[in-house]
């Protein structure tokens, strides 16, 4: 069966996630990726968690999940031949998907104008902390870096936490957010080279991907001169984590009937018409009286008994589930969300499938993240020509 992006052909530059990640989405809709690594390897291969607490190239959960469907070879760029080879390859792909700091490609000749003289038609997807211009574009980032200089940290957990805590992280959103929103922007970018015939640069910025998650947190400023923390009180209430026999469950009473609904379950009927509750927004300011009474009732059951409660009343209530509970989740299974791959060396490993499902052109994880330098003579001599002797000489000069 056909592929949504079976035809195109992608480089990869890029380590760690964000730009990775962008290139695997792309990978898994059907594209032909080529993940290009310094010859000593990305640095994702030496993150955990690894396969038995034991560190390894080829052992790093987090490389293998983020570059599963992908080929793999070694090249230094930053040589001459390393350079030419680089060129050969962008010559006949339609998309380049990139990280390095602002300015780097272009020093070594192969920024974007350089390369769209070579192919008119490309594209390239550069992925970075700060985006390509401003004051900040040439500054080193990170995932905690893009989390908490977007204001993340600050409304992390929403409506809850005390308003002395310190900022919070979620490990690695920001990445995955930015490489979702860097595969957004190239889509974009590939229907208009469909139309035109011709490529162009997508900046994507982590911090700027980072800063939508905040949602409507970022008009309250602007709108009302009051910034938003974990603590602020809007008028979405009640909203919150409530303990229960066994973790947590977010409990919802914005609108009317849930607000109604929620109360009867909870056996708090008495307090629908209660003046401190009266709408969305006194809710939301007086949560502190509400929570004793509703928390009184839910901790006498478990996530799963509250959450099959509350959906045969019409109520939203969401448990708070941990990675063994989802994992088991029988929704999952029935959509095949979880799948499984075997690597030649990390062995057969259970990874999240592809992010949606397409009835004419499915999404498929059809091989494993590559082994470094994995491929090397399959795209070098298969498709560049060079002979295995040619590839020696390139190993023994530290260029592959």
């Amino acid at each position: 069966m056909k592929t949504a992006l079976g035809d195109l052909k992608v480089i990869e530059y890029a380590g760690m996630i964000n730009a990775p990640y962008c290139a695997k989405m792309l990978a898994d809709l059907g594209a032909e990726v080529i993940k290009i690594e310094q010859p000593g390897g990305d640095d994702a291969r030496r993150r955990g968690p690894f396969l038995a607490d034991v560190p390894g190239p080829e052992r790093s959960g987090l490389f293998l999940y983020v570059n599963s469907n992908k080929r793999g070879v070694t090249l230094d760029i930053t040589t001459a031949t390393g350079r030419e080879i680089f060129r050969r390859l962008i010559q006949d792909a339609d998309i380049l998907v990139e990280d390095t700091r602002p300015g780097t490609l272009r020093a070594l000749g192969l920024g974007y104008r350089d390369l769209k003289k070579l192919n008119p038609r490309l594209i390239m997807t550069s992925v970075t902390p700060f985006g390509q211009t401003g004051p900040y574009h040439k500054w080193k980032g990170s995932d905690l870096i893009g989390w908490e200089i977007s204001g993340m940290g600050y409304i992390t957990p929403r409506h809850g936490g005390r308003p002395d805590q310190e900022p919070l992280r979620l490990l690695q959103t920001a990445s995955f957010i930015t490489g979702t929103t860097a595969a957004l922007g190239t889509m974009n970018a590939l229907e208009a080279q469909h139309r035109t015939g011709r490529g162009q640069q997508v900046d994507c910025s982590q911090m700027e991907a980072v800063i939508y998650l905040t949602g409507d947190c970022v008009a309250y400023w602007p709108y009302e001169h009051r910034s938003v923390s974990r603590t602020f009180k809007t008028m979405y209430g009640p909203e919150h984590l409530v303990h229960c026999k066994d973790g947590f469950v977010m409990v919802h009473g914005m609108e009317p009937h849930h607000w109604r609904g929620l109360a009867e379950m909870t056996g708090n009927a008495h307090l629908i018409d209660d003046e401190r509750y009266k709408d969305p927004f006194t809710r939301g300011q007086n949560w502190e009286s509400l929570e004793p009474p509703i928390e009184a009732f839910t901790r006498q059951y478990t996530k799963n008994e509250l959450f099959l409660m509350a959906k045969e009343k019409g109520i939203p209530m969401g448990p708070a589930l941990t990675m063994d509970e989802i994992l088991a989740l029988e929704q999952f299974k029935a959509r095949q969300f979880f799948i499984e791959i075997e690597h030649p060396e990390a062995g057969n490993l259970t990874y999240p499938g592809a992010l949606c499902k397409y009835s004419r052109t499915p999404a498929r994880i059809s091989r494993p993240a590559p082994r470094l330098g994995e491929h090397n003579e399959e795209v070098y001599c298969g498709q560049l020509g060079y002979s295995k002797a040619d590839l020696v000489r390139l190993y023994e000069a530290g260029i592959i």
